[in-house]
C-alpha cells in the first residue's frame, strides 16, 4: 500500500510524494476451501500437493468451534498452503464421509497427491491443540515434498556408505542405502 504526502519545495511549488509501505506482504488470511474431493485430488496431482480432508456440519457446534479455534489460526493457514484444502459437508455428502468410514464431525483425513490415504499420520477428529496440528501439517508436507522429489529423479546418488551417512547427518534426512552387486 503506498501513502501520498502533500509537501513544499524550496521555489514554493506543491509537491505530491508517494511513499511505499516498508510493511511485509501478509500471507492469505483464512484457509481456501475446495468442496468437492473429487475437484480437490485433480488440483492436488496437478500441483503435486497433498491435500487434507475436513469433514464438517454447519449445524454442529464442534465443527463451528474448530473453524474459528484451529482452521482461523494464522499458523494453521501458513502451514495449509503447502495442502489442497477440501471441506466435505456430511449433511449434503453422505457418500464421501461413509467411504471414509466417518461417522460424526469435525474429523480430517490425509492424502498424498495422487489421492492415497496418508496411514502414518495420528488421528485428527477434533483438533485441540494449534501447535500439535501445525506440527503435523509441517510434517506430512515435509514428507510429501520429499516423496515428489523421489518420484521425480531428484535423489541424490553417492558413491559410499560413509559419504551417505555424513549427508544425512548434516542435512537431517533419512538415508536409502542400495546395494548394487556389479558384474564380476
Amino acid at each position: 500500500m503506498r501513502h501520498l504526502a502533500w509537501g513544499v519545495t524550496a521555489l514554493g511549488a506543491v509537491v505530491l510524494v508517494a511513499r511505499a509501505d516498508d510493511k511485509k506482504p501478509e500471507g492469505p488470511k483464512k484457509v481456501e476451501w475446495i468442496s468437492s474431493l473429487k475437484e480437490g485430488k485433480k488440483k492436488a496431482k496437478e500441483e503435486k500437493k497433498p491435500v487434507l480432508v475436513n469433514f464438517y456440519k454447519a449445524s454442529d457446534l464442534s465443527s463451528k468451534a474448530q473453524d474459528s479455534q484451529i482452521f482461523g489460526k494464522p499458523d494453521v493457514v501458513a502451514a495449509l498452503q503447502a495442502f489442497v484444502c477440501v471441506r466435505v459437508d456430511m449433511a449434503k455428502d453422505k457418500d464421501t464421509a461413509a467411504s471414509f468410514e466417518i461417522t460424526k464431525p469435525p474429523d480430517n483425513r490425509f492424502l498424498d497427491y495422487l489421492g492415497k490415504a496418508i496411514e502414518n499420520v495420528e488421528p485428527c477428529g477434533q483438533i485441540k491443540d494449534v501447535k500439535k496440528f501445525v506440527a503435523i501439517l509441517k510434517k506430512i508436507s515435509k514428507e510429501a515434498e520429499e516423496y515428489v522429489k523421489m518420484e521425480e529423479g531428484k535423489v541424490t546418488w553417492l558413491k559410499s556408505m560413509s559419504e551417505g551417512i555424513r549427508e544425512a547427518r548434516e542435512r537431517k534426512t533419512p538415508i536409502f542405502l542400495y546395494f548394487s552387486l556389479g558384474a564380476g
